[in-house]
């Protein structure tokens, strides 16, 4: 399986991404990684982000009746045109990491995740958007930002892929900033290590230049309605839960990355 996946990447590499622009500052593209897969059709759902032209939010079930959701009913109930996972979380509904939006604070505390997705800059910063690493910035250049999410570092500041090898196959959605400041989402049923698929994802035409991980499994999803397109899109069980290739309804989730109408 191994040797598939690397010779899928290596083709994949080869080949052109089409992208289909849905409205200003979004678009879609959706290659497949040839070859043989676990469960899925090896497709991998890519939606790039302009920060500059859009309107990003942070959807927290907090704050909002304590109610968790699906992305799609995160979408249908805030406006959202895209929602994805927001990162990993507690039973108690919030973020492993750091998480904050304006003064809705989910959690203040920091752990050791070296990456944080910070966007909605205040008055004075000039970049959209950073994707801010331990490695490559400065300790405070995150709290320019209103928005600011803390995460599992994936692709380092240095491209180097940071996720040990040693690991399940699984659904993933990933998050990474390309080298114009996009934000690239990537969403595949089909199950990949994570290491496998930021390799994958690094030897694309993306230019992506940092990435973390946002969820795996079966609570990964991706919700889009923009452009005529509508995708609801939610993981497979996983290798690590005993149910690979088993589909079925999104479990609700309590934090959402979304795009809100203009």
């Amino acid at each position: 399986m191994t040797v598939l996946v690397w010779n899928a990447a290596a083709a994949s590499a080869r080949a052109e991404l089409v992208w289909r622009p849905l409205e200003s500052g979004l678009e879609l593209s959706q290659p497949k990684v040839p070859g043989s897969h676990r469960a899925g059709d090896g497709v991998v759902t890519l939606v790039r982000i302009d920060p500059a032209k859009v309107k990003l939010s942070l959807g927290m079930a907090k704050f909002e009746g304590a109610k968790e959701r699906t992305a799609r009913q995160w979408s249908r109930e805030k406006g959202y045109v895209f929602a994805i996972n927001a990162g990993l979380y507690r039973g108690d509904m919030t973020n492993v990491g750091f998480m904050r939006d304006g003064r809705r604070v989910n959690n203040p505390k920091q752990n050791r995740y070296t990456s944080m997705i910070a966007f909605n800059p205040r008055r004075g910063t000039e970049r959209p958007a950073l994707m801010w690493d331990r490695d490559c910035d400065g300790a405070g250049d995150w709290r320019g930002y209103d928005t600011v999410v803390q995460n599992i570092r994936l692709i380092s500041c240095k491209r180097r892929v940071t996720w040990p090898n040693a690991e399940k196959e699984v659904s993933l959605a990933v998050l990474g900033l390309d080298g114009d400041g996009r934000m690239v989402f990537a969403f595949t049923q089909s199950p990949h290590t994570a290491s496998a698929f930021a390799r994958l994802l690094l030897r694309w035409p993306l230019d992506l230049r940092r990435a973390q991980y946002l969820e795996g499994g079966r609570p990964a999803q991706m919700y889009l309605e923009a452009g005529g397109v509508t995708l609801n899109l939610n993981g497979l069980c996983g290798g690590t839960l005993g149910c690979i290739g088993v589909t079925g309804a999104a479990p609700d989730i309590p934090n959402v990355i979304g795009v809100a109408k203009r």
